[in-house]
């Protein structure tokens, strides 16, 4: 016969398995990837979802538009899930979980108590209608404890209905498509900005400045105003051919 404390530590399990799949869940519903969920503790941890990390460029509190939001949204919605999962399976919130979620959040600067309060209730929607997923993940995490991403992608999608899976699928289609258009943007400044610091000689004097102090000479407008064509213009006129 198993000792109280022994099915203190089932239950205990039982309820980890249960807020990381809801982790898992909401970020296979939000596209969000991450590269293994389990219930093998670490540190102050009972179990953890492996999310990949933020982007370089992500400041949602120097910048802000639709690509930052849909990241924000999937990061705060599936932080929230899991202690919503936990609180179904067991009728209570778990403080410690909770608590590093809650640190998680705070990572997202650009979301005020409203939107924490919006996200916390697209999370409590996200666990009732993803529950056999939920579900079918933790019964997997209870007897595997580790699990990689695409089983876990395989074990949630074979237990929900298809019109869940598919909109997942999209979601996940829409992430990749802003995330990409967005790494697109930074290169294409981080490449602008590199040509525009190259510093010639711009008068007789030998004066030396750089092509965007040029550029904004010549055109006596801001450089964030002065069109891509006339910046090749100059480019062509100013550089070496090897350094256009």
């Amino acid at each position: 016969m198993a000792t109280i404390r022994e099915k203190r530590a089932r239950k205990r399990l039982e309820r980890t398995a249960y807020h990381e799949a809801g982790h898992a869940v909401a970020a296979f519903a939000y596209g969000l990837p991450f590269r293994y969920v389990t219930i093998i503790p670490r540190g102050d941890l009972l179990g953890y979802v492996r999310v990949y990390s933020l982007p370089k460029w992500f400041s949602p509190d120097i910048e802000w538009g639709e690509v930052y939001k849909v990241i924000t949204e999937s990061r705060v919605v599936s932080d929230y899930a899991g202690s919503k999962a936990e609180k179904k399976i067991s009728g209570r919130y778990s403080h410690l979980g909770a608590r590093g979620d809650y640190d998680s959040m705070l990572d997202m600067s650009r979301l005020d108590q409203q939107c924490l309060d919006v996200c916390g209730s697209k999370a409590d929607a996200l666990v009732d209608s993803h529950w056999s997923g939920i579900k079918a993940l933790a019964k997997a995490l209870l007897r595997e404890k580790k699990i990689a991403a695409s089983e876990a992608r395989e074990i949630i999608a074979a237990a929900l209905p298809r019109k869940l899976v598919d909109a997942a699928s999209k979601r996940a289609a829409k992430r990749r498509r802003l995330m990409r258009r967005k790494a697109r943007e930074v290169r294409e400044l981080w490449i602008t900005e590199r040509c525009w610091g190259v510093r010639i000689k711009a008068s007789e004097k030998g004066e030396e400045l750089t092509l965007g102090e040029l550029a904004r000479r010549v055109f006596d407008a801001p450089l964030s105003s002065i069109s891509k064509t006339s910046m090749a213009t100059i480019r062509a006129c100013v550089l070496p051919k090897g350094r256009r």
